[in-house]
């Protein structure tokens, strides 16, 4: 471009509305383009917009608008007023679902409104053990580590939510065979049995337990393992809610030692377990696939 009288005049303009633009309160008519407004125009303008604006809330206070809440309502904001944006947002974050890493963060995080939700993402490690729990604010239960998880400093806790199974590892269980998860297995068979649900492990190497549990539900794990040793054993005992049928022992035959077969069993016995007992001591049990 050759740079000629007009070249130039054009470019004294310019610099001219450029200097108007920050220097002095007026509209601006560039030589291209709509007229725009110079900073110190823009600026005078909002003082008086924000004098005006103190000057609302101070009689809105003095009035007693402030004590009831209403102060927000003389801030326009996206189109209406900044408390209808804050009641959407908070109905917003009230209906999102809360993340909590582990059973120890939950413990730190405090919930949005009663009934929130939220979620670990594992019980001890990531990935194991994760869980949903709903926040009841009248719940007066003590924190089990498993199904009631108490937050530090508010009153309530955070509800564990059945699923239609349970996993171990929702109630600290490792299942590395080495450390004893029989306390974990004890809280998720109660657990269970509240809610009628299956027991699943999540682990593949399975479960050491060195002391008594009794599972009530369908038991479905990898693999169990209890110290032999007569000084520290665990038994696992397999219920349930069904009534026994007794059958009286002198209405069967061929009761003896070392028998091979029994007759006398009613046809709701066939490929069942029975368990022969007197009221101190068990005798036998076998599965009777062939009565």
């Amino acid at each position: 471009m050759a740079l000629d009288n007009q070249t130039f005049a054009n470019l004294e303009r310019d610099i001219s509305d450029t200097g108007e633009a920050i220097n002095e309160c007026k509209m601006i008519t560039p030589r291209y383009g709509l007229r725009f407004k110079s900073i110190p125009l823009i600026s005078k303008e909002a003082d008086v917009k924000v004098s005006e604006l103190s000057s609302a809330i101070d009689t809105a206070l003095a009035g007693g608008a402030g004590a009831a809440g209403w102060t927000a309502n003389l801030i326009e904001y996206k189109g209406s007023t900044q408390n209808k944006f804050n009641e959407d947002q908070e109905k917003i974050n009230n209906e999102t679902i809360q993340y909590a890493l582990n059973i120890s963060e939950l413990r730190q995080l405090k919930p949005r409104k009663n009934g929130s939700i939220a979620m670990t993402l594992g019980y001890s490690e990531t990935g194991i053990g994760a869980g949903v729990y709903l926040f009841d604010k009248n719940i007066v239960n003590n924190d089990d580590a498993g199904e009631y998880i108490r937050v530090n400093g508010i009153q309530g806790a955070w509800v564990l939510q059945p699923k239609n199974e349970i996993s171990l590892e929702l109630f600290g269980a490792v299942g590395d065979k080495v450390i004893d998860d029989a306390a974990a297995m004890r809280k998720c068979s109660l657990f269970a049995e509240k809610y009628n649900l299956k027991i699943k492990g999540e682990s593949k190497v399975g479960y050491y337990f060195a002391s008594d549990v009794t599972i009530y539900n369908d038991f479905d794990v990898e693999g169990l393992y209890f110290n032999a040793s007569e000084s520290k054993y665990g038994s696992l005992y397999i219920k349930t809610k069904k009534e026994p049928e007794i059958i009286a022992l002198s209405s069967l035959g061929g009761l003896t030692e070392g028998s091979s077969k029994i007759t006398g069993f009613p046809l709701s016995a066939v490929g069942k377990y029975v368990r022969f007992s007197t009221e101190t001591a068990v005798l036998t049990e076998r599965n009777n696939n062939g009565l």
